[in-house]
């Protein structure tokens, strides 16, 4: 059976999609063992002697949580994004945009109109 590379080929929505699910599995996967304490060393002169004993109760169940996180599932992570990476483009976050200016492949420029937030 011959592969054909473009049946391959993601949208650019999908890429976008896959870009959050990045950000989403960063935030519940977090560090590694080895960044946690490379991050604690950092802060170490702003944490001071002054950390609460519910701050190192969180710090010491983090830490425990990244030990426990399976190395595949970091892998996966970083073929992921490795994959994504051989795609060209960028993530556009309209919410965040001041004003919503897209590019589209040919180059021309689209404006969308803003919305206005009710206060």
């Amino acid at each position: 059976m011959k592969h054909h590379r473009e049946e391959c080929r993601l949208t650019v929505a999908e890429i976008n999609h896959l870009r959050r699910l990045l950000g989403w599995a960063d935030g519940e996967v977090g560090q590694t063992p080895e960044e946690m304490i490379e991050t604690v060393r950092g802060l170490a002169h702003v944490i001071g002697p002054g950390m609460t004993e519910q701050a190192k109760e969180r710090l010491a169940e983090d830490y425990q949580r990244a030990v426990r996180m399976p190395k595949y599932i970091r892998a996966a992570i970083k073929a992921l994004r490795k994959t994504i990476k051989t795609h060209d483009g960028s993530t556009v976050d309209a919410e965040w945009c001041e004003e919503r200016r897209l590019v589209a492949p040919n180059g021309v420029h689209i404006s969308l109109p803003l919305e206005k937030a009710s206060p």
